[in-house]
C-alpha cells in the first residue's frame, strides 16, 4: 500500500491547466519549496508519490504520474564508483488519457520536464506507460525508460507492448521489442509510438485544443 506525503501546493494547482510544468517541477525538482518540518527535503524523501493533472474546461484527468522512490547513484565499473550522480526512479508509471488533452500541452510539459537539470539523467526502473484514446488502451512496460532532451520518451530492456482494441473480437495483441520511442506532434496532434523497423509506426491522435485562451 502506498504511502503519501501531501502539501498544499498539490491541492492548489493540479486542477489548473495553465501551470502543470511548472508544478512538476516544483513538486519533483525544486522540493526545497514544500511547507514540511523538514527544512529544504529531498526528492528521496518523497515514496509513494503520486500526482494528477486535469482539464481546465471539462475537468477531466488527462495525465497521471506516480512513483515508488527515488534514488542517487553513482555509476561504477567494477568495484570503481565515478563522481558523476544520477536519479534512479523506482517504478515510474505514467497514465496519459488523449480524450481530454491536445498535443501542445503534452508536448509542452514533456519537453520542460526533459530539459530540467534532474530529470536530464534520471533513468526509471521499470517504467511503463498506458495510454487510452478513443479506439482502445495501450501498455507499455520496460525495464528502464527517460525522458531525452527533445521532449520524447525512450523505453528499452525486454519491452512489452499490449494494444487493447474496442468493438474487435481478438482485442488484445502482444508484442516483446527491444525497445521503442514515444513522441508527440504538435502539427500533426498525434502522439507517435516508434518501434523497431519491422513494426509499423502506432499513432493516436489527442482531441483539438483543449485549453483555455489566455
Amino acid at each position: 500500500m502506498k504511502t503519501h506525503r501531501k502539501s498544499p501546493l498539490i491541492k492548489l494547482f493540479e486542477f489548473h491547466f495553465a501551470f502543470p510544468a511548472f508544478v512538476f517541477s516544483v513538486l519533483v525538482l525544486c522540493p526545497a519549496l514544500f511547507s514540511s518540518a523538514q527544512a529544504n527535503p529531498s526528492i528521496k524523501d518523497f515514496k509513494g508519490f503520486q500526482l494528477s493533472f486535469f482539464n481546465e474546461l471539462s475537468g477531466d484527468r488527462y495525465l497521471r504520474l506516480d512513483y515508488d522512490e527515488v534514488l542517487t547513484e553513482k555509476p561504477k565499473i567494477g568495484f570503481l564508483k565515478f563522481g558523476l550522480p544520477f536519479l534512479k526512479v523506482r517504478d515510474l508509471s505514467i497514465f496519459l488519457d488523449s480524450r481530454h488533452i491536445d498535443s501542445g500541452g503534452v508536448a509542452e510539459l514533456f519537453e520542460k520536464v526533459s530539459k530540467s537539470k534532474g530529470i536530464r539523467y534520471a533513468v526509471a526502473e521499470p517504467m511503463s506507460l498506458s495510454i487510452a484514446s478513443e479506439t482502445g488502451l495501450i501498455r507499455i512496460k520496460g525495464e528502464k525508460g527517460k525522458f531525452a532532451q527533445d521532449g520524447s520518451i525512450s523505453i528499452w530492456g525486454e519491452v512489452v507492448l499490449e494494444q487493447i482494441v474496442l468493438e474487435q473480437k481478438q482485442n488484445k495483441n502482444y508484442r516483446s521489442l527491444d525497445n521503442l520511442t514515444i513522441s508527440i506532434d504538435p502539427l500533426s496532434n498525434r502522439l507517435s509510438i516508434e518501434c523497431p523497423s519491422e513494426i509499423p509506426t502506432i499513432t493516436i491522435p489527442f482531441v483539438p485544443n483543449s485549453r483555455k485562451n489566455p
